[in-house]
């Protein structure tokens, strides 16, 4: 009776099998396979074949072929770039490969056909050239990234871009795709130069199509277009009129293997799906591991093993050590490990990073061969740059501690390995039912059956750990949906006013529900839950608040008759006592409520409502709006000057900050986060918010630029400094005067910046503290204006005997339109809460300046020196600012509304 391997087959579902001699695998798709015994196989010599997975070349192969790995079944993978015609065989045997069906399969992968990228250079693997040129007769190679044509034989054909239409120049073929891309070194560029026509630019440019050899139809990208390598410039320079054939190369790097193979368990799961809240959120999907890397980054746990001198072999009294990390990776998978190798002194530092390269590959392909994923390791080879021992005099023992591998993994506590899913739910009266589907779970062939640490698809276990202690056991089986309901630890009294425990909910304390799912393959451990699902509160809050103050925040006056005097005494000595007292008058009115047990979008089982409405006076309100009063300094600290009590035309008028009314409405509750718009197994806080405010801003204020100074040592602190260079100027020419006479100039300049208006507006805003998205809309109704204004005013009288007088005529204009924008802004931070702040910024002042001076004598020119002044030319008074941030400054205090604390 024969005993060994009997054939090889593709597992296609739990119970049955296929074994054609040809078989095709799509793209990212697993296909498993497994080695079947004859009969009389002792049991014994069952579960060690080895396989020998290579291109299919048409020679024999032999036991060197093995790709290391040990055990009856096999995933194969094969990506997109290495899909192709590209055949390979699969074949598993004990001893000896007998390289012949049923033992031996072969297979090639597929994909759609497609160009993925291309890029002209001067070397094979070189850098980018389009952006420069080369001459007629150059060398160059070109590289294409394909998918669905490794090992096809392509036709390349070279076009030159002209008016109309482009001509093709030549074409080159049995182009090879080799490891998914073509590497070509053409070397016929000269030919090129005589499809370019009859007018040639001084720089022509090439581009090129492909097809499959044999066929017609032109290869295309992504974006379904077949013209490729746009574009390579030549210019019109020739270098040498020899031309030889192409060459195809190999990649100057190959990296990865075409065919990606893991041990198969056939006691696994491929996916777990919980459906919470009409969602489907995927926890666990085989070849997605996703690690969560967030709670720590260092490395806390480490094993190490050693190497013979010059050798990357792994010793027997290391395969012990490797073995106990291979248990730990398969039972936890999301586990994270890092293997550095290391060399000793000896030899050069090129030669010990080679081996030590040899050594960390070496260590990680065991590791694979034991079923443990690629995806989790990370290898580096260190050389001799980490010497645990350093110098040249040392013993054998120390030189083998330096030949080293050092094993780590990122542990990130207790209970990191198992994946947890959080949710929000009811308290234990009304409950939520989650649903959980575990697919293709299967521990038929449990490598532990017949011990009591077997695995059984009938046997998930579901634990409550709650503020009541733990319940269960609940026992389900994997092979079907598991519907569970899980519930808060919402405890709210009959009176409701202990809800307010629970007003931040992202900080209540969990109900937690262990899901106890364990296979051979995965999560092997079954003291240890695969998936934890914490619990929080369905709790919802709405928060409503309105604010009106009394008084107007700042009052400025100036030539008013009595009454309007005494009326704007009687508000000033109001905005007096509450900078005294730090009480501004206002009404206000909050509403507070919080509602439970939700039973659909819209409605809740159980609610509880705070009402309330003051008129007083409030300290914290001051606080807030005092830097509003203050918005003159805010201007003028950047514009310099300061708000005037005349203007030119010496007009009364007065100066008010109207005070804003507005009200707030915010709503928070935890919510389901998402990520690129799939929702994700955190909950995070998610918060609307909404502002109205009529109006945000309201002043009438005029702005002296020159600050009221009269000397000329004072502009640079008191008064903008470009519209003191300019009074400076005509100062300047003012005090010159006549070289034979005495004159007296008699001159007043003005530069005002006058502000007036509102500003009413209003902001909603809506976000996620556990999403990618937030969502915002501003409505802003803008009606302040912005200008500055100039003027001039001079008189000259002669100061001599003879009869004459003289007299000058000024102009001065600096006109400008400005603007003020105001924003809105909403932050959140878990320390610092959820909290808005008002933006006011101005924008930049640059104004064409014209001065014009000029001067004349009725009698007779006496002196020719004393000639007119001309200015003409544009000017900035200043860049923009944010009045706010200016007022801060000032203040020392931020201007900050706190809504939500953290």
């Amino acid at each position: 009776m024969p005993v060994g391997i009997e054939k090889v087959v593709i597992v296609e579902g739990i119970s049955k099998t296929s074994a054609p001699r040809n078989f095709e695998i799509k793209a990212n798709e697993t296909v498993e396979v497994k080695a079947i015994y004859h009969d009389g196989t002792p049991k014994g010599m069952q579960g060690h074949a080895q396989w020998i997975i290579r291109p299919k070349e048409g020679i024999p192969y032999t036991k060197s072929d093995q790709e290391g790995k040990i055990g009856d079944t096999r995933g194969i993978t094969v990506k997109p770039k290495f899909c192709g015609p590209k055949q390979h065989i699969i074949e598993a045997f004990l001893d000896t490969p007998i390289n012949r069906y049923p033992t031996q399969l072969t297979f090639r992968a597929i994909a759609p056909q497609k160009i993925v990228s291309t890029k002209w250079s001067k070397t094979n693997g070189g850098s980018d050239i389009r952006e420069s040129a080369i001459k007629y007769g150059d060398d160059v190679w070109l590289n294409i990234q394909t998918e669905g044509l490794n090992g096809a034989t392509l036709v390349l054909d070279i076009y030159n871009r002209q008016t109309g239409s482009d001509k093709k120049v030549t074409s080159i073929g049995g182009v090879q795709c080799i490891h998914g891309e073509v590497n070509l070194q053409i070397k016929n560029t000269y030919t090129w130069r005589a499809g370019t026509g009859i007018w040639t630019s001084s720089k022509e440019e090439f581009y090129v199509k492909l097809k499959v050899q044999g066929t017609t139809k032109t290869l295309v990208d992504d974006k379904k277009q077949d013209i490729h390598a746009r574009y390579l410039k030549i210019e019109d320079e020739i270098v040498t009129r020899q031309v030889e054939k192409a060459q195809n190369a190999r990649p100057a790097i190959v990296g990865e293997s075409e065919i990606n193979v893991e041990r198969y368990e056939l006691c696994r799961f491929r996916k777990i799906v919980v459906a919470d809240d009409k969602k489907d959120i995927p926890l666990f999907e085989e070849g997605k591991l996703q690690l969560d890397t967030k709670q720590k980054s260092e490395f806390q746990v480490s094993e190490v093993i050693h190497f013979d001198l010059d050798k990357s072999e792994i010793r027997n009294d290391a395969k012990s050590v490797l073995d106990g990390i291979v248990r730990l990776l398969l039972d936890n998978p999301y586990v994270p490990a890092e293997l550095g190798a290391h060399c000793d002194v000896r030899a050069s530092d090129e030669y010990n990073d080679k081996l030590s390269q040899r050594r960390a590959a070496s260590a990680r392909e065991y590791l694979v061969s034991k079923g443990v994923s690629r995806k989790v390791i990370t290898a580096r080879g260190y050389g001799k740059r980490r010497l645990l021992i350093n110098g040249n005099d040392i013993s054998e023992e120390e030189h083998q501690q330096n030949r080293r591998l050092t094993i780590r993994f990122k542990i990130f506590g207790g209970n990191a390995e198992s994946i947890v899913f959080e949710t929000i739910a009811p308290d234990e009266s009304k409950k939520k039912k989650i649903a959980f589907t575990i697919d293709t779970y299967n521990t038929d062939k449990c490598l532990r059956r017949g011990t009591n640490l077997a695995h059984d698809t009938k046997d998930v276990k579901v634990i409550e750990l709650t503020s009541q202690g733990q319940k269960g056991p609940f026992v389900y089986d994997g092979t079907s949906k598991i519907e569970h309901q899980v519930y808060s630890n919402l405890s709210i009294s009959v009176l409701k006013i202990d809800a307010l425990k629970y007003i931040w909910p992202h900080k209540s304390s969990t109900n937690n529900f262990n899901f106890h799912i364990h296979s051979c393959r995965y999560y092997t451990n079954k003291e240890k839950a695969a998936v934890i699902v914490k619990t929080y509160p369905d709790i919802k809050w709405d928060f409503h608040f309105f604010l009106k103050l009394s008084n107007p925040l700042a009052v400025k006056w100036q030539g008013l008759d009595a009454p309007g005097v005494q009326r704007m005494r009687k508000v000033n000595g109001k905005i007096a006592a509450e900078s005294k007292w730090k009480q501004s008058e206002a009404a206000f009115g909050v509403v507070l409520k919080a509602s439970w047990n939700k039973i659909d979008d819209l409605n809740y089982e159980q609610d509880f409502e705070v009402t309330g409405k003051y008129e007083d006076k409030f300290k914290w309100i001051y606080n807030v709006f005092s830097s509003l009063k203050e918005i003159s300094k805010g201007i003028t600290k950047t514009t310099k000057g300061k708000a005037t009590k005349t203007l030119g035309n010496k007009t009364p008028f007065s100066v008010e900050m109207v005070p804003p009314n507005f009200c707030i409405g915010a709503e928070w509750q935890l919510a389901r986060g998402e990520i690129d718009k799939k929702p994700i197994k955190e909950i995070g806080t998610e918060y609307k918010f909404y502002l109205k405010s009529e109006p945000l801003i309201g002043v009438k204020l005029i702005i002296d630029l020159l600050g009221g100074a009269i000397t000329a040592a004072s502009y640079a602190t008191t008064g903008n400094p470009v519209a003191g260079d300019i009074i400076l100027a005509i100062r300047e020419w003012a005090e010159k005067g006549y070289e034979s006479e005495r004159v007296q100039v008699n001159f007043r300049v003005w530069f005002d910046l006058i502000i007036t208006g509102t500003i009413n507006g209003g902001v909603d805003f809506e976000s996620n503290t556990a999403s990618d998205k937030k969502s915002a809309s501003a409505n802003l109704e803008s009606k302040l204006g912005v200008e500055l204004t100039a003027g001039i005013e001079l008189s000259a009288k002669v100061v001599i005997v003879k009869v004459g007088s003289a007299h000058a005529k000024g102009h001065a204009s600096a006109g400008v339109k400005l603007g003020i924008t105001s924003g809105h802004h909403l932050k959140y931070g878990t320390h610092q809460g959820l909290y808005y702040k008002p933006s006011l910024k101005i924008d930049p002042c640059i104004a064409q300046v014209v001065v014009y001076i000029e001067v004349g004598l009725s009698y007779k020119v006496i002196s020719a020196d004393w000639k007119p002044i001309n200015i003409n030319e544009k000017r900035k008074f200043w860049d923009e600012f944010d009045i706010i941030k200016n007022l801060e400054d000032i203040s020392g205090r931020k201007a900050e509304i706190q809504l939500i604390k953290p």
